[in-house]
């Protein structure tokens, strides 16, 4: 068997242990977005972490009074 791809950008937390990949309602940490959670396909432990980006963007209001 090779390698599990566990580290790329993904939408799903990856188990690296067996590769299942987990919904992200599976990990409600109540805003803590890394910690150790039990693979519920193999039962091992691993620990996940969360990376966020924000985009701004913006938009001119029409109509506004100066």
């Amino acid at each position: 068997m090779g390698e599990i791809d566990h580290t790329s950008i993904s939408w799903k937390i990856v188990c690296p242990h067996c590769g299942h990949k987990h919904d992200d309602t599976d990990f409600r940490c109540d805003g803590v977005m890394e910690g150790n959670q039990i693979c519920h396909s193999c039962d091992r432990e691993f620990s996940f972490t969360s990376d966020f980006t924000v985009y701004w963007t913006t938009e001119k209001i029409t109509n506004q009074s100066s």
